[in-house]
């Protein structure tokens, strides 16, 4: 009889893990698509380092980077975004290859590494448009570069 009772243990524990298995298989993942606006309202050129010049922008122009992740959830928010640039450290920006700003931390004042110093805007369940603008006062903070 003990072993009767002991076998039916490990039976619905197998039946658990089981279905619970099962039910994982069937979340679905979702694509979120973060589109990063990064606005130039100076009359400068701004210019990343070497390896990040994807992000460069022309004086009164705009850069569009488009960053994609992975989430389960089927409607995004826009505090489930990390900028491109969040995990980056020693970033220096120049205006002209003149003045610069060095290794920003995502912590500084209008942090470009910082997502709560972006402007979102929801495109559509999976998708946010952050934009982020440099203005002169960016270009009054920088420094003579090195």
């Amino acid at each position: 009889m003990e072993q009767n009772s002991m076998l039916k243990r490990y039976l619905i524990i197998g039946l658990i893990i089981s279905i619970t298995s099962i039910l994982e298989g069937c979340v679905k993942d979702y694509t979120m698509v973060g589109e990063f606006h990064f606005v130039n309202t100076t009359n400068y050129n701004i210019t990343y380092q070497k390896g990040l010049e994807e992000f460069n922008v022309s004086p009164n122009s705009t850069t569009i980077f488009k960053n994609q992740a992975r989430t389960s959830r089927k409607k995004a928010e826009d505090n489930n975004y990390n900028t491109p640039l969040a995990n980056l450290n020693n970033i220096k920006i120049s205006f002209n290859n003149v003045k610069c700003l060095t290794d920003i931390k995502e912590e500084d004042i209008n942090s470009v590494r910082n997502i709560k110093n972006y402007k979102s805007e929801r495109v559509n369940d999976v998708t946010y448009k952050f934009t982020y603008t440099f203005t002169e006062a960016d270009y009054i903070r920088a420094v003579n570069c090195p």
